[in-house]
């Protein structure tokens, strides 16, 4: 289906507009993922697939638990990433399925008492995400920005790269940097190589608005944007790594 002057790339059958999630476009931009609940009743989801060239939506894969964040992989067509979205803890956080539905899987087994959250693709071999310590009991073990290898399976190794109670966290494409931020709104960088963490900016929260700054590197790896409410607004802010740091 061609785009009309509307820019309509297809229409989404009335029994998957129960949508759940986000959507998210695969790396060679031929086809959109997003997630839909089948039933009102039941706790029955679907990955679904629109294709951008005919239009046509499929089925992906079924599963039984709410899902959403979605991230097609940046480099590899065709792989997808999502969650057991809880608005909480979920037992099984971060998954993976092939474009065609094939290999359902975790991408990183957690632990019953690991709050894994806010992963992202970290190239395209490897996850970024934080393990959030909600109790003084998981404060005193390992947390904080975590990254683990998805060509080693479920159940390879995951490796801590700052201790600290981060939130939302981005690694930068050169593999050099971290970042995370946390709930007072500072941002901190982490030197992935020394596993040094240090403060980047901070004073973001202010007024009415409570925004996560939620950062993101910059293709190149030498900045990242980020959102904020310093000047209470709520604004879209870009800050370059110190000289020092590059």
């Amino acid at each position: 289906m061609r785009p009309n002057r509307h820019g309509l790339l297809g229409r989404i059958p009335e029994p998957w507009r129960r949508y759940s999630g986000d959507v998210t476009v695969d790396a060679d931009g031929n086809v959109l993922y997003f997630g839909a609940q089948l039933s009102e009743e039941e706790e029955k989801y679907a990955v679904l697939a629109c294709d951008l060239t005919t239009g046509e939506t499929r089925t992906v894969v079924e599963v039984d638990f709410k899902v959403g964040h979605f991230q097609a992989n940046p480099v590899r067509a065709g792989a997808l990433m999502f969650c057991w979205e809880t608005g909480g803890d979920a037992p099984q956080r971060t998954w993976f399925v092939k474009g065609d539905g094939s290999g359902l899987k975790p991408l990183y087994k957690e632990t019953y008492d690991e709050w894994v959250t806010h992963e992202v693709w970290w190239g395209p071999d490897h996850i970024i995400f934080t393990i959030w310590p909600y109790d003084e009991n998981m404060r005193a073990k390992p947390h904080g920005i975590a990254e683990a290898s998805t060509a080693t399976g479920p159940d390879g190794a995951m490796a801590i790269l700052a201790q600290y109670p981060a939130w939302h966290t981005h690694g930068s494409p050169d593999r050099k940097w971290a970042l995370g931020d946390d709930f007072d709104r500072n941002i901190w960088l982490v030197n992935v190589a020394a596993r040094e963490r240090k403060l980047l900016t901070q004073g973001h929260n202010a007024g009415e608005y409570k925004t996560h700054p939620h950062g993101t590197f910059t293709p190149d790896s030498r900045g990242l944007v980020f959102t904020s409410s310093r000047d209470k607004v709520e604004n879209v802010l870009y800050v370059p790594l110190p000289e020092w740091e590059r």
